[in-house]
């Protein structure tokens, strides 16, 4: 197999990076100057702007008929945000858990899991209707993230720009609009390459989804944690972990499900969502308890992740 499709992979990951920047930097400063709240922004343009890039390969994955594409780069994304990101971000930084946020945002990702879990096995399916339920549970959970965040103001976000000359707005204009579709190009890279190199290799593209695409996409998590953590903002490497698992869970595969029914595989039914369950709640439970996520555990969570990598291949692929 020649270099170029691998090559393309690459700049499709690097696109969707720098696009995310782009897009989440512009639309801040539009959202501010317009006189949208910080709160507002802090629970709802970042959150989504970091977790674009999985709505869109998703999204048009399902369009084109791929549902093993979108569902598991959906899930594949949660079991990385948790068993890769934040494992990392928690061995060179142990998180201490001092606000109840975590709580919040933890039980909504376990009870979220079961629910996507519940929808799959009932008709190994996941229809317009359950796409509408998920996008209605996406809007319960911003709710509550917005109360939470206005009433306890523990989202910060950075100074407030203020509104600027033509030049300015055309400038952040430009970004926002070349932020979309840097991300909309480097999806439709990942999509084509990632599956000409599944073929290429005999790997079903449900597991290239799994891994490869689903750790591409969540690098722009991967970056911004590793910052936070390696900057003492611990806490807020484990409140975006959590927040992005349960935007891909509701956001993603509910607006993937609009675009196209997704055929749920039994692999994903019996190993893939349980794992991502696993890692939630070995992530949540004990956190809720001791107040803390220790080295030990993220080596755990990251142990979890690279045996259920070994596993993929062994046994799917």
């Amino acid at each position: 197999m020649e270099i170029i499709p691998y090559l393309l992979f690459l700049v499709g990951c690097v696109f969707i990076i720098k696009g995310g920047d782009f897009f989440v930097e512009a639309a801040i400063w539009i959202a501010r100057v317009t006189g949208i709240s910080e709160v507002l922004i802090g629970a709802t343009v970042v959150s989504v702007g970091t977790t674009l890039p999985e709505l869109t390969v998703s999204v048009i994955s399902s369009y084109q008929g791929m549902a093993s594409m979108a569902i598991g780069n959906a899930v594949g994304s949660t079991i990385c945000n948790v068993g890769l990101v934040l494992a990392i971000s928690c061995i060179i930084r142990p998180s201490r858990i001092q606000s109840r946020f975590f709580h919040l945002k933890g039980i909504i990702l376990i009870v979220y899991t079961l629910l996507v879990w519940k929808f799959s096995v009932k008709g190994e399916w996941l229809s317009a209707k359950d796409g509408w339920l998920m996008l209605l549970l996406f809007l319960v959970y911003l709710t509550l993230d917005y109360i939470v965040v206005k009433h306890k103001a523990s989202i910060k976000v950075p100074t407030l720009y203020k509104p600027g000359d033509s030049k300015e707005w055309r400038g952040h204009l430009f970004r926002f609009v070349v932020g979309l579709v840097l991300i909309l190009i480097g999806a439709q890279l990942l999509i084509k390459y990632g599956i000409e190199i599944a073929r290429f290799w005999g790997v079903p593209e449900g597991v290239i989804a799994l891994t490869i695409i689903s750790i591409g996409t969540s690098l722009p998590e991967l970056v911004t944690t590793l910052t936070a953590a390696m900057k003492g903002h611990e806490n807020l490497s484990v409140g975006n972990i959590l927040g992005a698992n349960i935007f891909n869970l509701t956001l993603v595969l509910g607006a993937s499900a609009l675009a196209g029914p997704l055929s749920v595989s039994r692999q994903s039914i019996v190993f893939d969502i349980p794992i991502s369950l696993f890692l939630a709640i070995t992530l949540v439970v004990p956190g809720i308890i001791t107040k803390t996520i220790s080295r030990l555990r993220a080596f755990i969570l990251l142990a979890g992740y690279v045996t259920y990598l070994a596993a993929l291949f062994f046994v799917y692929g």
